[in-house]
């Protein structure tokens, strides 16, 4: 369906997938995964508005991975990975477009679009944004880049049975009416109407949504819910509200400042920690607190979680086992009340410290580091969104027997522990985790029927210390000195330890950072 509504947002459905043409900044979207157009050096800061808006918000880091990542030249039909850096965003896919000539190079751009959506589809990402691909200074057709982009989610459908991307085209003001040529119009005749799926029937209607007639309407809007910001059916709601009058007590209502910023850590410090809001059992609109004081007999409960949970998890599982014909047989969340808390807690004191000293060094730029958590490639941007980069919050595997789980499940994990099970650690004492599942099946014994049980964590790294050297005395992390003993004498020390091994290793000293 396309849908034209003077200023707002158009949609269209392409056989099973949703593209949206929008109006705007690609740099503030909320997907998985933003495309830029750049050089063939991946020179951000050398190219094009759209470029130069992504490096501006998403930060230095991204460039500097280029370089990292990417030390020579890209073709036309590559494309440059990297994190999201600031951005809402699970990754950034940098490509190379030539500048126009001639009908011949309208390849690059059908190129350019393939490559990105297998890449994307591969990687497990839910949506994905391209910017107005080469419509600007390289010259070429805004009706054949549309044309290309319909043709390209049509091969898309045509390739995977049960596709699973969205799509948002973003363009400036002055371009966003032709890229919704004939070729869109001819799609919407299409794919308009009803059909009935069952019992249920489905009707796909052009119009304003706010004069519909339904029990409940559903609407996008920013992550920080300023619905005054927000095109479409956020901002006529906000102002059909203000119309009635009605007076809104605003005294508990704050926005949410920029990721990065000391204003946001200063609110995260000072924020009423309340359960994430993929928790079905506990409700997020109480406090912890709150619901301890409520459910103190009962303070967890392992939960099923919903599809959009249960995919991206089993995605990362079996995209790190490297065991062919392995099966998820079951997957659990434990929403614990007691273990958040702490974790939680221990979050803050990193963000009071941030309001001084700034974010966590990225594990990607620490010395010796290999680069991202594998974990974050596989998981979507529901999931990662729970994550705080500026803390270096991470999805970690750990493996333990399965007579071990249900302690572990009311009381969270215990490094103490850890030198009882295992006296030669390669890290010391403390609590160990991997990106990768096969390294954590080792630790995992089956039962009688050949299940394994795993634990995939919410792991707080903070500042992080690499090393590919065994340092077994550590009991806790380094000191920023980097004694070469336990370090009685200084104040300052790093929050987590990483082995550049073979296979990583995740190691944590303080069971309130799991």
């Amino acid at each position: 369906m396309f849908k034209h509504l003077g200023r707002r947002n158009g949609y269209l459905q392409i056989g099973r997938t949703a593209v949206s043409i929008v109006k705007g900044n690609i740099a503030t979207q909320e997907v998985d995964v933003i495309v830029n157009t750049t050089n063939a050096a991946l020179q951000l800061d050398k190219v094009g508005p759209s470029s130069q808006a992504i490096l501006s918000a998403a930060g230095n880091s991204i460039q500097s991975e280029c370089n990292v990542k990417y030390p020579f030249n890209i073709n036309p039909g590559d494309v440059a990975i990297t994190g999201p850096g600031y951005l809402q965003a699970l990754n950034i896919f940098h490509i190379y477009l030539p500048h126009y000539n001639d009908s011949e190079d309208e390849k690059y751009i059908h190129t350019a679009l393939n490559v990105c959506l297998t890449k994307a589809d591969s990687l497990g990402n839910q949506s994905i944004a391209f910017p107005a691909l080469g419509t600007g200074k390289l010259n070429y057709n805004p009706n054949v880049v549309a044309n290309s982009l319909f043709e390209a989610v049509e091969r898309y459908n045509e390739q995977n049975h049960n596709p699973k991307l969205e799509l948002k085209f973003v363009a400036a003001a002055r371009r966003r009416a032709r890229l919704k040529g004939n070729e869109a119009r001819g799609l919407m005749e299409r794919t308009s109407g009803s059909t009935t799926l069952g019992n249920t029937t489905i009707k796909v209607m052009v119009g304003d949504l706010t004069q519909k007639q339904a029990d409940v309407l559903v609407h996008t809007c920013s992550h920080n819910l300023q619905l005054n910001q927000t095109a479409g059916l956020s901002t006529a709601a906000y102002r059909n509200e203000l119309s009635r009058s009605q007076v809104i007590p605003s005294e508990n209502i704050q926005a949410i400042p920029q990721r990065g910023s000391k204003a946001y850590f200063r609110y995260k410090y000072k924020e009423e920690s309340r359960p994430p809001s993929n928790w079905s059992h506990f409700e997020c609109n109480k406090t912890i607190k709150e619901l301890l004081v409520k459910h103190s007999q009962q303070p967890f409960k392992l939960v099923k979680p919903d599809n959009t949970t249960f995919q991206p998890i089993k995605n990362v599982f079996l995209n790190t086992i490297g065991i062919h014909g392995v099966l998820v047989v079951s997957s659990k969340r434990n929403e614990n009340l007691k273990v958040f808390e702490k974790y939680i807690q221990d979050c803050q004191r990193l963000f009071c410290r941030a309001i001084s000293n700034g974010p966590c060094k990225s594990i990607a730029h620490t010395p010796r580091s290999r680069g991202p958590v594998t974990t974050l490639q596989y998981v979507n941007r529901t999931i990662a969104n729970q994550l705080d980069q500026d803390l270096n919050e991470v999805y970690l595997f750990h493996g333990t027997k399965k007579e071990r789980v249900d302690v572990l499940l009311q009381n969270g994990l215990d490094p103490r522990l850890a030198a009882m099970n295992f006296p030669n650690l390669w890290l010391g004492a403390g609590l160990y985790a991997a990106e990768e599942a096969s390294l954590s099946h080792k630790y995992t014994p089956p039962d009688s029927h050949g299940v394994c049980t795993m634990f995939l964590m919410r792991v707080c790294l903070g500042d992080v210390f690499t090393t590919q050297n065994k340092m077994q005395h550590l009991k806790r992390p380094p000191c920023k000195k980097l004694c070469q003993t336990t370090c009685i004498i200084h104040n300052e020390f790093f929050d987590s330890v990483v082995g550049e091994f073979q296979q990583r290793e995740f190691v944590v000293y303080d069971g309130a950072k799991c």
